[in-house]
């Protein structure tokens, strides 16, 4: 995608002559980027935290924190998800393609779907692993 992008500026600026296409190209990688990352990030928990307020929570209290964002943000993906893939059946239904180099857009979407559906099953391991941990917690803390 950089170099699509690099070649192209150095074509448009340089020469008079940009790439053709290279709109629809940088557009279709960036969304794949996008959510491939999400997806990857999201299962190796490697997403940036920032816990300024969570830390001057009690510890009952980032449990449940921890809880609901995940039961949050699972959710949310999953409308998302839900969303992109309406989307690719629909696009897939008209064949929808790029303007310019009729690149498949129903492919992109599906794929996108894909990695968004991998950010919701990443999301819900996270969550099993919090529920998980705040019943041990509990439990510990009860004697039992």
């Amino acid at each position: 995608m950089m170099l699509v992008m690099f070649f192209d500026v150095i074509g448009r600026y340089v020469f008079n002559r940009p790439i053709i296409g290279s709109i629809e190209i940088i557009s279709c990688f960036m969304g794949l980027l996008v959510f491939a990352g999400m997806g990857v990030t999201t299962l190796r928990d490697g997403h940036i935290k920032v816990d300024l307020v969570t830390q001057m929570a009690s510890l009952k209290w980032q449990r449940l924190m921890a809880v609901f964002v995940h039961v949050l943000s699972a959710l949310i993906a999953g409308v998302i998800t839900w969303r992109l893939a309406a989307q690719a059946v629909q696009n897939t239904a008209d064949g929808s393609v790029t303007q310019v180099l009729t690149l498949p857009l129903w492919l992109v979407v599906w794929i996108m779907a894909a990695f968004s559906l991998m950010l919701v099953l990443g999301l819900l391991v996270h969550l099993q692993r919090h529920l998980r941990t705040n019943v041990t917690k509990v439990g510990d803390a009860h004697g039992r």
